[in-house]
C-alpha cells in the first residue's frame, strides 16, 4: 500500500461526565495503602523511585499455543499509543480510495469497550487485526489508563504490535518502555488497587495447578486473607488501647486485669495460630509437596505408586531390586499438588554394629539405594512401606535408620547408624506414615512393635488389590506433609515472607501470653502488641519496605 502519514495521537484528556483520576467510590479511589506513605506509585521492581512511565509487555504465555495475545499497556501515554497504533473498522475501508487516501482520524474510544479494527505501524503498513479496549484509571487493574490489544495468537504476531506500541512510544513526552516482572501489579499495590496479600494472590491464582488451588488463590485476590488480618490487627489494637488507657488513666479506669487479660491474649493468639495454618497450607497448595516412598524391596512400594496414581507408572516385578532409580508422578490428592516418588528398595545397609545387610547389591542398585535416601530426607512427607505379610524385622530397621537418618542425601550411613536414634527423630518431625502393606493376604498378620509406630504420626493398612486404605492413607499423608487441617479455617494463598510475618505475630501474641501469666507490669505488654501489630501489617503491605517489596514482585511474570 503506499505510504501513509503516521496517524496523530488522541487527546489525553478524559470526556465529559467521567470523574477525575482518583474521584469516586472503590479500593482505587481511596488513594495509597494506609502506611505508603508519598511512595511514588511508578516505584520499579528493583526498588528505584522512577518517573512514572508508560510500561508494555505481551500479558498472555509465551509459546504462541494460544488463538489470542494480549498486549498490555498501563501509563499516563496508554490512551495516546491506542490512537497512534490502532484504528477500527475493516482493513479495507482503512486503505483509502487506493490514490493515497489517508487513514481515518484515531478513535474517540469510550473506557471499557471494545473495538474491532487494525494495528497499523509508523509507515501506516497493517501488522494485525485486532481488538482494542482502553480502560480509563481509576477502573483499571493498575488504577491507571489501561490499553489491552488483543492480537492473533503466535508469537509473531505479539511481538509485532508490542514493537509497534514501542516504537509509537517514541514520539510521546514522557517515557514508553518495556514492562518488568510483576510491573503491572506492583502498580496496583502502590496505587491502592490492591494490598500485598492480594496481590499475592493474584500471582498464586496463574500458579495454580488444582482446582483448590485456585479457588484458594481467587479468595485472595477478594480478599480473604486481607479482611482477616484486618480483623486480628483491630482487635489486637484494641487491646492495645485498653492497656495503655488503664495504665495512664488507673485512678478512674482501674487496673488492668491480668487474668480478663490473659484470656483475651490467648484468644487473640489463637486466632493468628489459625491465621498461620491456614497460610501455610495455602503455600501447599501453590507450591504443592512430595512424599517419598520407601522401605525394605518386595514390600509393595511401586504398587501403591501405581495405586495412588489410577495407571501403571511404576515397573512391579516379585524380583528384589526391580526398581532401580526414582519414579516421579505427580497427582491431585485432595486439592493438594503432590509429586510421589517411588524409590529402589533399601537393602544391602548397615546396622547399629556398622555390619552389612545381606544380600550385597551391584553398583547400579547402590545407586539407587543413594538415591532413595537422599529423596526420603527431601520429601515433605516420608511413607514407609512395610509387607503385611512378612512383618518387622532387621532390614526393616536397617531401612528406617537409613531413610529417617539426617545425613546429606548420597552418602553412605556411618558405622553406629541406630534404629533407635532415627526413630526419636522420625517421632519429632512428624512427617511419617507407616503403611503396612498387602493386608489382603491371609498370613499378613504381623503385628507392629509399640516402638515402630511410636515413631511415625499414622500407621495406615493398605491393599493395592481391593483399593484399601488408599483414602486413609492419602489423608495420613497431607496431615504429615503439613497440609491437613482443612476443616480448622482457610487456606491463604501467601508468600512464604507473609508466612514468616503471621508466625511472628503469633509468636508476639504467645509471649504476650507469657508475660501475663508470669506476671510483668502491663508497662511491658504493649511491647508485644506493638510487634504483632506491625508483623500484621506486613502481611497486607502496610508497613513493607522497597526491598521486600522488589524481592516480592520480581517473581511475578512478565504481563502481569
Amino acid at each position: 500500500p503506499p505510504s501513509r502519514p503516521r496517524p496523530p495521537s488522541l487527546p489525553a484528556s478524559l470526556p465529559a461526565g467521567l470523574p477525575a483520576r482518583g474521584a469516586g467510590a472503590g479500593p482505587a479511589a481511596r488513594g495509597p495503602p494506609p502506611g505508603r506513605g508519598a511512595r511514588s506509585a511508578a516505584a520499579s521492581p528493583s526498588g528505584r523511585a522512577e518517573e512514572r512511565d508508560t510500561v508494555v509487555a505481551v500479558a498472555t504465555a509465551p509459546g504462541g499455543g494460544g488463538a489470542v495475545a494480549v498486549v498490555r499497556v498501563s501509563g499516563p501515554g496508554a490512551e495516546s499509543l491506542g490512537g497512534a497504533v490502532f484504528r477500527p473498522g475493516a482493513l479495507r475501508s482503512l486503505e483509502g480510495d487506493g490514490a493515497g487516501g489517508a487513514l481515518p482520524a484515531p478513535p474517540n474510544m469510550t473506557s471499557h469497550r471494545f473495538y474491532y479494527g487494525h494495528v497499523f505501524d509508523a509507515g501506516g503498513r497493517p501488522v494485525d487485526e485486532a481488538l482494542c479496549v482502553l480502560f480509563r484509571g481509576p477502573r483499571s487493574f493498575t488504577a491507571e489508563d489501561v490499553l489491552e490489544i488483543h492480537t492473533h495468537g503466535g508469537h509473531i504476531c505479539a511481538q509485532r504490535v508490542l514493537a509497534t506500541v514501542l516504537e509509537a512510544g517514541d514520539g510521546l513526552e514522557r517515557a514508553v518502555r518495556r514492562a518488568r516482572p510483576g510491573e503491572f501489579t506492583m502498580r496496583a499495590f502502590l496505587n491502592g488497587r490492591l494490598d500485598l496479600a492480594q496481590a499475592e494472590g493474584v500471582a498464586a491464582l496463574v500458579a495454580a495447578r488444582t482446582p483448590a488451588a485456585a479457588d484458594a488463590a481467587l479468595a485472595g485476590v477478594a480478599g480473604a486473607a486481607s479482611a482477616a488480618c484486618a480483623e486480628l490487627r483491630g482487635e489486637v489494637l484494641d487491646v492495645l488501647a485498653d492497656v495503655e488507657a488503664r495504665i495512664d488513666f488507673e485512678s478512674d479506669l482501674g487496673p488492668n486485669d491480668a487474668v480478663e487479660s490473659a484470656a483475651r491474649a490467648r484468644a487473640r493468639r489463637l486466632k493468628a495460630e489459625s491465621l498461620s495454618s491456614g497460610a501455610a497450607r495455602g503455600v501447599k497448595l501453590t507450591q504443592g509437596l512430595t512424599a517419598a516412598i520407601v522401605g525394605p524391596p518386595n514390600a509393595g512400594k511401586s504398587s501403591l505408586l501405581n495405586a495412588l496414581a489410577g495407571t501403571d507408572r511404576a515397573l512391579v516385578s516379585p524380583e528384589a531390586g526391580t526398581t532401580r532409580d526414582t519414579v516421579d508422578v505427580a497427582l491431585n490428592l485432595d486439592g493438594f499438588p503432590v509429586t510421589l516418588v517411588d524409590t529402589a528398595g533399601l537393602r544391602g545397609l548397615a546396622d547399629s554394629s556398622g555390619e552389612r545387610g545381606a544380600p550385597e547389591v551391584g553398583a547400579v542398585e547402590k545407586a539407587g539405594v543413594d538415591r532413595a535416601g537422599a529423596a526420603a530426607r527431601a520429601a515433605d512427607a516420608l511413607v514407609f512401606v512395610l509387607a503385611g505379610d512378612r512383618g518387622w524385622g532387621s532390614s526393616e530397621s536397617r531401612a528406617l535408620s537409613w531413610a529417617a537418618s539426617p545425613m546429606a542425601g548420597g552418602a553412605a550411613p556411618p558405622a553406629g547408624n541406630d534404629f533407635h536414634e532415627a526413630a526419636e527423630l522420625l517421632r519429632l518431625a512428624q512427617r511419617g506414615v507407616l503403611v503396612v502393606n498387602k493386608s489382603d493376604l491371609k498370613d499378613a498378620q504381623h503385628e507392629v512393635p509399640e516402638e515402630v509406630r511410636g515413631a511415625f504420626r499414622a500407621v495406615v493398612k493398605t491393599s493395592c488389590v481391593d483399593d484399601l486404605g488408599l483414602e486413609e492413607l492419602t489423608a495420613a499423608l497431607l496431615e504429615a506433609a503439613g497440609a491437613g487441617g482443612g476443616d480448622e479455617g482457610g487456606a491463604y494463598a501467601l508468600d512464604t515472607f507473609q508466612c514468616e510475618a503471621l508466625d511472628r505475630a503469633t509468636s508476639a501474641l504467645s509471649a504476650l501470653e507469657d508475660a501475663i501469666t508470669e506476671g510483668w507490669p502491663a508497662d511491658c505488654w504493649g511491647v508485644h502488641l506493638r510487634e504483632s501489630i506491625q508483623a500484621l501489617d506486613e502481611v497486607t503491605g502496610r508497613d513493607t519496605t522497597e526491598d521486600v517489596l522488589s524481592t516480592i514482585f520480581s517473581k511475578f511474570c512478565i504481563g502481569k
